[in-house]
């Protein structure tokens, strides 16, 4: 009798043992299928980027480049973006204002005059968006900021091993291959057309392409032309 109440305990904690140690390592088991983009947009002071633009046969040359840093009133760091048309006069410009929490990338802007104000003085509400959420499962949909959520357009994540861009620098073709490329996705229903919007960002880089595609044409792109990362 004492046997077998002996082989039954050897048993139990045999089981007992296998159990922890499966239940240890499946906790300290890496999911390879979420993906953390904390890295995809760095926002060190002097990091710059430019890019050629073009919109229904307008053409441009655009640059974002990250000035200064600023705390808002709950103290977050935020990083403070000069973004708009090059060698344009300096009201031309757009500030936008970055910073990374546990949900991802967020940005918010208030328009040229950056005062978050109406012509009569009202205070407004600045424009706020999730730009990159993170960590993230691939195929993942999130709504990007409050506006949206009434607009039906929702983001969704997927990533690439790799991708080839042409930067034309300089007069010169410079073939630069980035790997892991997150590939953040929206659609848009207005007046019974469907619009769809592609952003490539690349670990350690930043934003390197961008288009918006409609039921017939390619209607707005950004294409990297330039860049500096500290």
């Amino acid at each position: 009798m004492k046997g077998e109440i002996m082989k039954y305990l050897i048993i139990c904690i045999l089981f007992l043992m296998f159990f922890s140690c499966n239940k240890n390592n499946s906790d300290i088991l890496p999911d390879y299928d979420y993906f953390d983009l904390s890295n995809y947009f760095p926002l060190q002071i002097g990091n710059s980027w430019i890019y050629e633009m073009e919109n229904i046969g307008e053409w441009a040359i655009l640059q974002r480049t990250i000035v200064d840093t600023i705390r808002n009133n709950e103290r977050q760091l935020l990083y403070k973006a000069k973004w708009g048309i090059l060698n344009y006069p300096p009201d031309s410009y757009l500030f936008e204002y970055y910073y990374w929490n546990n949900s991802g990338l967020n940005k918010y802007s208030c328009g040229i005059e950056d005062t978050c104000k109406n012509t009569t003085g009202e205070i407004l509400p600045p424009y706020l968006e999730l730009i990159i959420k993170s960590p993230v499962y691939e195929g993942e949909k999130w709504n990007r900021g409050p506006e949206w959520l009434t607009s039906e357009r929702l983001v969704e994540f997927s990533i690439l091993d790799s991708l080839v861009i042409y930067n034309k620098v300089s007069s010169t073709i410079c073939d630069t291959i980035f790997y892991n490329v997150a590939v953040i996705s929206y659609t848009n229903t207005t007046s019974n057309e469907t619009v769809n919007t592609y952003e490539y960002y690349a670990p350690n880089f930043g934003l390197i392409n961008y288009y918006t595609i409609s039921e017939t044409d390619t209607v707005y792109q950004l294409r990297l032309l330039d860049y500096k990362i500290e």
